[in-house]
């Protein structure tokens, strides 16, 4: 068996989160698979790694119960939501959870809010201001597909800030920087939730007729309990209001002064140049599996309970399936990425998050042809989410 190579890099330090991509550079010229010393973890470093890793039926979400056994008492009712999530749990659950999800965001079902999507994005830019600076990230990127969202589950428009929040927090405890307070704030959000949540459901069950995706659950499915309805719901708020939002964040910065902007946005381009932007800029750069059994891959052996770390970003951006990598160019031959995972726990809202982005981005530059970035995009200091805190520009 091969050995693993050990490399180092601190995961919050400024240089890196202003470019992570000379980091992966250098992992992958060391070989499919790293031990990066500062999250003591095996790191599969390539795009056949990564999908070797990804598409293993032995490596899974479900950590192993001793994991689970030293979990602290201040994150019980994160757990208790987190335990019947879609990406922690594996076959049979998993699959009887995921087709209910699935049937609910079918394919006809995301078509069917093209208009609402176009009518969202724009409300939104016709609210520019047109006399000064302003933040495209808070006043487009995270309010089109958080809105968005709050439709598809049936909410109201203003609620996205509240759902966002949530995530957020949540969130935090996927940091490289998590700490007590962030563990604090994550439980906090939980519990609040958990509590909204459970009386929605409540009136839910009570109403007389509804087409919203959280009643269309409860219909096609009586065997899903609250719990994991809850759950199901976190989930797709963490990627609506989340990785979607930082997704189109990237793009529009990417895009803003592209010289070729007109023909990379044309309708019959749009589509690969969506799926550049994401292989480009993924919103989620590591992604965890655990082996659930003694696997082997690419000439190494790894025992069971070992944790995988997936540097999807890495993989996004390997030489080997796209030639100069670090370049963006939305009119290369379009590849299957794996931005959005990949196998039995690829993302659920991918489609949606594709049709969001065709839609928001052309939409936008269109109606704002002279826009342009005044000052330099603010990365946030949040690795393993890759996403601007401001991206201010003028009109």
């Amino acid at each position: 068996m091969q050995s693993i190579s050990p490399i180092q890099q601190l995961p919050t330090a400024p240089e890196f989160l202003a470019n992570p991509y000379a980091f992966y550079d250098r992992a992958r010229a060391l070989g499919d698979f790293v031990f990066w010393e500062d999250y003591q973890m095996v790191m599969a470093t390539s795009y056949e790694a990564v999908n070797a890793v990804l598409s293993h039926s032995a490596l899974g979400r479900e950590p192993p119960m001793k994991a689970r056994s030293t979990r602290p008492a201040h994150l019980f009712t994160y757990h208790s939501i987190d335990d019947h999530s879609l990406l922690q749990l594996e076959a049979p659950e998993h699959t009887r959870l995921r087709k209910t999800a699935v049937a609910a965001l079918s394919d006809e079902i995301i078509l069917s809010m093209t208009l609402t999507i176009s009518q969202i994005c724009d409300d939104l830019i016709s609210a520019f201001p047109n006399d000064a600076a302003f933040d495209l990230q808070s006043a487009y990127a995270d309010k089109v597909p958080g809105i968005t969202l709050m439709r598809l589950l049936g909410f109201g428009d203003d609620m996205h800030m509240q759902f966002q929040e949530w995530a957020r927090d949540v969130d935090g405890l996927f940091l490289a920087k998590r700490d007590r307070s962030l563990e604090d704030a994550a439980e906090q959000a939980s519990v609040a939730f958990n509590g909204f949540m459970t009386l929605h459901l409540a009136k839910v069950r009570n109403r007389s007729s509804s087409d919203d995706f959280i009643t269309r659950v409860l219909k096609s499915q009586k065997t899903l309990d609250d719990a994991e309805i809850i759950a199901l719901v976190m989930l797709i708020v963490q990627a609506g209001t989340g990785t979607a939002a930082y997704a189109i964040g990237h793009a529009l910065e990417i895009l803003a002064d592209h010289p070729e902007r007109a023909l990379a946005l044309a309708p019959d381009q749009i589509a690969a140049t969506v799926s550049e932007c994401l292989r480009y800029e993924p919103p989620l750069h590591v992604i965890a599996r655990h082996a659930q059994d003694d696997v082997a891959l690419l000439g190494h052996l790894f025992p069971r309970d070992t944790q995988i770390g997936c540097l999807t970003a890495s993989a996004c951006h390997d030489d080997a399936v796209w030639p100069d990598g670090n370049k963006f160019d939305p009119f290369r031959a379009v590849r299957p990425h794996l931005g959005f995972g990949k196998g039995a726990h690829a993302c659920i809202g991918n489609a949606l998050t594709h049709l969001i982005m065709k839609i928001a981005l052309p939409a936008l530059f269109s109606r704002c042809p002279e826009l342009r970035i005044v000052s330099k995009p603010r990365i946030a200091n949040e690795y393993m989410f890759r996403r601007f805190e401001r991206l201010d520009v003028c009109i």
